[in-house]
């Protein structure tokens, strides 16, 4: 009897399941008909056109914050458990408890001063609500817990180099496309930066100088592509320039023109675009009319989607062999990146 039941369940299941799926060509390509009338899913698909690309923007940041999170949560469980049995394993050598060791390490923590606290209130005193005076115990404990922290994870990084530690777990990588994109550098770099950018972003012309500085001292050892990521929603001039800097590169002239913009990232209308083209000696009837005619829109929209595939939700943005980096990074830490990049290679 049960074994009949089952049957049953899937029979029905497979009847159900083959009653949602598009029955023949008529069903799937025509969703309405009547007296003079028929809609053919190819017109609705057109007409939810811009509803539809939203919806799948939405899966493309989705899948790749899915990505990240995944790997981050891997990456700090890894740490913690790491810490754990390093601490451990010193405890029983010193013959001690865990939480004595623990315990001694943190005593060495730096007791805040008064100056300390007063910096700290006047950098967050528009965030912060209540009496100064009232805040201070809290404000001191806060403080003393971030620097026991800070006293910990230095005692584990000696520990690390104390037991030989070496850490298997691969960064995070994401396919970057990089293809038709302008770059500077060694063409078939074993290390290649591909930065997603948006002219009109004061971060991003931080980051910009700091990897002019990298492509100095790596020329002959990188590859570093530029991809558009304006903003306009925040940045009104960031379609434009990024347009503009396109247009110089069809002159072969983009680096020269990206150089001016982020130089110069306040003036950014139309006017300036032109007088910057000017500038640059470049030959104006082409670039005017490629600039007007927004040419290259289509080629800034496929860089916008293709940096939501790789999880970017702001400016700038910086991937060292797919190695994600957000904002404005300082140059020790990319050349950290890179020289781990050169060494893996070697």
């Amino acid at each position: 009897m049960r074994k009949f039941r089952y049957s049953i369940f899937i029979l029905l299941a497979g009847i159900l399941s083959s009653q949602a799926l598009p029955q023949s060509r008529h069903s799937s390509d025509l969703l309405a008909e009547g007296d003079g009338i028929k809609i053919s899913r190819a017109e609705i698909e057109k007409r939810a056109a811009a509803q539809l690309e939203k919806l799948e923007l939405e899966r493309i940041r989705f899948e790749a914050k899915q990505l990240k999170d995944r790997h981050q949560i891997l990456e700090n469980t890894l740490n913690r458990l790491l810490n754990e049995k390093l601490l451990e394993l010193e405890a029983e050598k010193q013959g001690i408890q865990v939480e004595q060791l623990r315990a001694q390490i943190i005593s060495q923590t730096e007791e805040p001063s008064d100056e300390d606290i007063e910096a700290f209130y006047e950098k967050n005193k528009n965030r912060i609500k209540g009496e100064k005076e009232k805040l201070v115990p809290q404000i001191r404990n806060y403080l003393k817990r971030q620097r026991s922290q800070q006293v910990l994870n230095h005692y584990y990084a000696s520990l690390r180099d104390a037991y030989a530690v070496k850490i298997n777990l691969e960064p995070l990588r994401f396919d970057v496309d990089s293809e038709g994109a302008p770059f500077v550098g060694k063409e078939d770099a074993e290390v290649v930066l591909v930065e997603f950018s948006d002219f009109e972003c004061p971060y991003c012309s931080r980051l910009s100088n700091t990897l002019n500085r990298v492509k100095e001292n790596y020329a002959d050892r990188i590859k570093l592509v530029f991809r558009q990521y304006p903003l306009p929603q925040i940045h009104s001039n960031a379609q434009k320039a990024a347009e503009a800097s396109l247009c110089a590169a069809d002159q072969d002239r983009f680096w020269e023109m990206h150089d001016l913009l982020f130089a110069d990232r306040k003036n950014l209308k139309i006017e300036d675009l032109k007088e910057k083209a000017t500038e640059l000696g470049l030959d104006m009837e082409q670039f005017n009319q490629c600039l007007d005619e927004g040419r290259h829109a289509a080629t800034i929209a496929r860089d916008l989607r293709a940096g939501m595939q790789v999880g970017i939700t702001g400016t700038p943005a910086l991937f060292i062999n797919g190695r994600f980096m957000s904002g404005a990074v300082a140059y020790e830490k990319i050349v950290e990146v890179i020289e781990e990049e050169l060494a893996d290679k070697q």
